[in-house]
């Protein structure tokens, strides 16, 4: 069950576009992988960039919004202030994870 309140849905939303759009891009770039094993990896590193860039994304956001509304912004009980940083630490597990994938 997704719980928000305010602008805390974009926690949810904005990774997704991030996703999408990548997976969009490797689509109109005709990129496509026969090894298995250089597949696995640019599946992590592309999902560390979705993440990355959702971090980034989000970061501007959280700081309008703690100047105008602060304290308001949840997604499943947690400041949407702290989705950043986990959006981060979860861009640095994938791609450290991708340099160990066989």
């Amino acid at each position: 069950m997704i719980i928000f309140r305010g602008w805390g849905s974009l926690v949810f939303f904005v990774p997704f576009f991030w996703i999408f759009a990548l997976i969009g891009i490797s689509i109109g770039m005709n990129y496509h992988e026969t090894d298995p094993a250089a597949l696995d990896v640019m599946m992590y590193r592309g999902g560390a960039l979705a993440l990355a860039l959702s971090a980034f994304t989000l970061w501007p956001i959280c700081n309008y919004r703690a100047r105008v509304a602060p304290g308001v912004d949840t997604f499943s009980f947690i400041p949407m202030r702290y989705w950043t940083w986990v959006a981060l630490a979860g861009a640095i597990g994938l791609l450290g994870w991708s340099f160990f994938a066989t």
